[in-house]
């Protein structure tokens, strides 16, 4: 399933530094990318899922909800990281998953794939194709 991992962030007073990823933690160092998404007030990007790629995603920008559909029992998860929540996220294969920007403004998703993006290796659905309830509390 997923893990989340506590980030650190380093407070300046010319802009903040967000840590993310130490590549020696990375298992396979020979392929992946990394890449930026952004996701405004309220909006969803959903559903997907990797068949062979482990992402590691955090939120240094805004904040954004997770939600994660767990297929053996049946349940969603969701985790809600951001600048205030600073956390990573690891998402390994097989996983369902989206998300919706909750800031005001736009918030910006950090991603690190292990592979090269293979449009092959990805499964995708419709928002409306998991009974998902996304709105805003």
């Amino acid at each position: 399933m997923i893990r989340i991992e506590d980030l650190y962030k380093i407070t300046n007073n010319k802009g903040n530094i967000f840590h993310f990823l130490k590549f020696n933690q990375i298992k396979n160092k020979s392929d992946g990318e990394i890449y930026f998404s952004e996701v405004l007030y309220n909006k969803i990007k959903a559903w997907k899922l990797h068949n062979k790629a482990t992402l590691n995603v955090t939120v240094p920008i805004g904040e954004v909800k997770f939600v994660f559909f767990d297929q053996k029992n049946n349940k969603f998860i969701e985790k809600n990281i951001g600048e205030n929540n600073y956390k990573k996220i690891i998402i390994p294969p097989k996983i369902w998953y989206g998300f919706q920007g909750l800031s005001s403004n736009k918030s910006l998703i950090a991603s690190y794939s292990d592979h090269i993006f293979d449009d092959n290796e990805v499964n995708r659905k419709e928002v409306s194709e998991l009974n998902y309830d996304w709105r805003i509390k």
